[in-house]
């Protein structure tokens, strides 16, 4: 599915094509919980470039 959204460091907007049905699933507390790809969840946060997204990407890694 391709998804837009604005770019906060090229100020412009941008599209990104997103598999949301391409989930790892895992389980916490008995509870099957699907998860975007690690590589997918990085590549898409630092495309938003947003502070909190690179705080979270530098936390991911």
């Amino acid at each position: 599915m391709e998804q837009n959204f604005f770019n906060q460091k090229s100020e412009k907007w941008t599209s990104l094509e997103l598999d949301f049905h391409a989930t790892e699933l895992k389980s916490h507390l008995g509870t099957e919980i699907p998860l975007m790809n690690r590589v997918t969840l990085i590549e898409y946060k630092t495309k938003l470039g947003r502070p909190v997204d690179l705080f979270d990407i530098e936390a991911i890694k």
